[in-house]
């Protein structure tokens, strides 16, 4: 059986997202226009 960490071979070909044409330029946008971090994050990033 394998583990949660290794994937089936039929898990790795079903790894498809459809998106609306909104969703996708909704997405697109997040990722060129990225918030600052919280405090949480900057907490995460501190102890690297």
């Amino acid at each position: 059986m394998p583990s949660p960490q290794q994937p089936t071979e039929s898990a790795r070909i079903n790894d498809t997202l459809v998106l609306s044409q909104q969703a996708f330029a909704a997405f697109v946008a997040a990722g060129e226009d990225p918030s600052e971090p919280n405090e949480a994050l900057r907490a995460l990033m501190a102890r690297r």
